[in-house]
């Protein structure tokens, strides 16, 4: 903008800044959401506002980790005198095409969090390793953690999440639950595991590469349970906050 105005580029910003007030924005990417789904998010966060529940709310969710380091470029720099410095001092991480990865299930609540559990590699979650490997191994841990109080599990629309038998299983088992029809779609802006506890997972875990799976999922075992329990909880706070913003924008996005 300075070029085309043939300005000093530090005039411009000046401008820019202190005299327009303005300041600049990244593009972002969010996936398009239609009129209907702005309904229906609308319409289910306010239900799901009136449940009143979100303190005795298992929240749940499923996310893929990598053997390879994370990192944000945006953040983080090498200082260096020339290019080929920074790259001698670390500048250039590399990726690989076919990165050994798992697959972490985990919830968290006000009050405490679940064990992760890995899902066995190349197995397809389905409604059935749904149930078996993961809602029943988890089931004691929640009857145990909440004892005599009634508590509700909180599950996304995933395939093996909304299936007829695992939905069956939730409403035989659970004493209360978000159905797959209550929940809404394209959400994980209502999600405590989506909108903040997996990036601090991430975070915390995966700032250097594993050489192997097994020291990816010790990395991560440990960082879970460094999590601050008020971590967890401010998450579990924000939840209701953000139904209502999802509220006041008419079912758009709010991040």
């Amino acid at each position: 903008m300075a070029a085309e105005l043939g300005v000093w580029a530090t005039s411009m910003r000046r401008v820019i800044r202190e005299q327009l007030n303005l300041y600049p924005y990244r593009l972002r990417k969010l996936h398009s959401i239609s009129d209907k789904t702005k309904y229906e998010r609308k319409t289910k966060c306010r239900a799901l506002l009136e449940r009143g529940t979100h303190l005795v709310t298992l929240f749940t969710d499923e996310k893929l980790f990598s053997v390879e380091e994370k990192f944000n470029p945006r953040s983080r720099r090498i200082l260096a005198t020339s290019s080929h410095e920074a790259d001698e001092e670390g500048r250039i991480v590399f990726r690989s095409h076919f990165a050994s990865s798992v697959m972490v299930w985990a919830g968290i609540c006000a009050t405490g969090r679940t064990p992760l559990i890995f899902v066995e590699k190349r197995a397809k979650i389905n409604q059935d390793i749904y149930i078996k490997d993961i809602l029943e191994k988890i089931l004691p841990w929640a009857k145990d953690h909440f004892k005599d109080t009634a508590w509700t599990l909180q599950q996304d629309g995933a395939p093996a999440h909304k299936g007829k038998r695992q939905q069956d299983w939730c409403r035989g088992n659970v004493a209360d639950f978000i159905a797959a029809s209550d929940w809404p779609a394209n959400s994980p802006d209502c999600n405590s595991m989506d909108y903040c506890v997996w990036s601090i997972l991430e975070r915390e875990a995966c700032a250097s590469k594993h050489a192997t799976i097994a020291a990816l999922k010790e990395s991560l075992k440990k960082a879970w349970d460094r999590i601050p329990q008020e971590a967890l909880r401010a998450a579990v706070d924000a939840y209701p906050k953000r139904l209502r913003a999802i509220i006041r924008k008419g079912g758009r996005h709010i991040e």
